[in-house]
Order: C-alpha cells, then structure tokens, then sequence
C-alpha cells in the first residue's frame, strides 16, 4: 500500500525551517497521511493534516483508515497504524549540544514503525503499556494489543525489550517477543509468527519487505500460536483498556500504567 498523501521532500525541507511559535515545541512533521487520524493537545482535538507539525506531548490517534507518519527533527520517523495510538512523551534534538538531547514516545494502542535517526542510541526510548524498548540504532514494528500486552518484531538491528520481569535482546531480523503484562518477562526471542505478520502489513500500509518479515515466507515458524484468548479475558481491570483522551496524559490515576511513565 502507498500512502494517499506525501509530502515531498522540498516542501518538508521548507515546513522544518519555520520559526516554532506558541508554548509546546514543534518536534516534527506529518509527511505521510492516509484517511482520518487526530492531533490531541491541551489546546483540543484537531484533525491531523499533511505537512501539520506535531509537538511534544500531542497525542495521535488514527481511526480504522487512518496512517499517520511522522518524521522528526532528527529524521527519525514513525508510523502510526490504522486504529492506534501514540503519545510523544518527550523530544529535544539541537545538533550543536552535547547534553540534552533525548527522545521519549509511548505507545498506546494498535500498530506503530520506527526507524531511528540522528539522535545517540541510548536518548530514545519507546514506552509501552508493560514495557520499556531500548534503541540501538534500530528499525522495528510492534503492537499493544486491547490488554496492554505488546508483540515487538525487529526489522533491523537491535533492539532491547524489558520491564522489571526481565529482558530480551532482539539482534536477529524478523524475530520478536511478547509482554503478555507487566507481570510477566518479556518472551524468549523467535521468529515473528505469519498470522501478526498478515496484521502488522495491513495496519501499518507497509509490505512484508518493509517490515523486515520477507524472510518469514520461506521459513517455518515452530511453536508461534496467537496470543490465549482466555488467559487475555482473565487481566486485571488495571489491564484492560489503554487508550488515552485529551488531558488523561496528566491523570496518572486514570491510567495506572502512567505510573513509571516517562510523561513528566
């Protein structure tokens, strides 16, 4: 799939060297639109347009068309997938300091893609639900599920999965983990099972080969299975539901999972 909408390179050349105006930073940029996606902030919903520039602490939520891409002022970019969620904690890039820069996103709900920029490997961190993912110069996809629970699939070198359970370095393209919930460690690495990767494609508008899962045509896939519906029934109320309104970002006892958040 082709985004709809794409915002050439010389008008996101021209869109980044505007002035910042009013009191949030302007980090980054949409540069890829399809359907309908929305921009929270404190100041109200918006609807998300090409070329828009998103700020710290937006909020992005795409509905069942939507695909939203950002490319930050670092180049890095993310996807947000169709019916998802994605929350820019925190992010600072000036090339000429030293100390400082840093970038801080939490994914809530649904798809997401990331492919790291200029920012050092150790300032980017991506929030889940159950879990924290440690950039080291990285391409990967992933996917909180209606519990919480998140499914990380690398796509290019590496990355590391963790929570206060345990840890997991995914080195090899087209392998993943599972956090089932912030009780339990993330899984043992394994290839990134067919029937996620079927999903993953179609949230995101990307191909197989984009995602790093090409591979996985030719090769088995022992002891992959989707996730236990029963077990999914079972979470706690705590668990159950992460998506997240306008003002909720300061709530942190709305959304008990904020509680280790990296939202200041």
């Amino acid at each position: 799939m082709t985004f709809s909408r794409r915002l050439t390179p010389w008008l996101y050349a021209l869109v980044t060297m505007l002035p910042l105006s009013g009191f949030a930073a302007e980090v980054g940029t949409i540069t890829e639109l399809e359907g309908k996606a929305t921009l929270m902030r404190d100041s109200g919903p918006k609807a998300a347009l090409l070329g828009a520039n998103v700020h710290a602490q937006d909020i992005i939520e795409t509905d069942k068309t939507g695909i939203v891409e950002i490319t930050f002022a670092d180049q890095s970019v993310v996807t947000v997938g169709q019916k998802s969620q994605l929350i820019i904690d925190a992010f600072v890039y000036n090339p000429e300091a030293k100390k400082g820069n840093h970038s801080a996103l939490h994914a809530t709900k649904g798809f997401f893609h990331f492919v790291s920029g200029k920012l050092a490997r150790d300032k980017v961190k991506i929030k889940t639900p159950v879990s924290t993912i440690g950039i080291r110069g990285t391409e990967l996809a992933g996917e909180i599920m209606p519990n919480g629970g998140s499914l990380i699939s690398l796509v290019e070198c590496c990355v590391d999965v963790r929570n206060d359970h345990g840890e997991v370095n995914l080195n090899r393209v087209g392998t993943f983990t599972e956090v089932k919930s912030r009780r339990t460690a993330p899984t043992t690495a394994s290839l990134t099972p067919d029937w996620w990767a079927e999903q993953a494609t179609a949230a995101l508008g990307k191909t197989r080969q984009q995602l790093g899962l090409e591979e996985l045509d030719e090769m088995s896939l022992p002891g992959t299975s989707q996730p236990d519906s029963k077990r999914l029934k079972s979470l706690t109320d705590e668990e159950h539901e992460f998506t997240v309104r306008p003002g909720d970002h300061n709530n942190r006892k709305s959304y008990p999972f904020f509680k280790d958040s990296l939202i200041k």
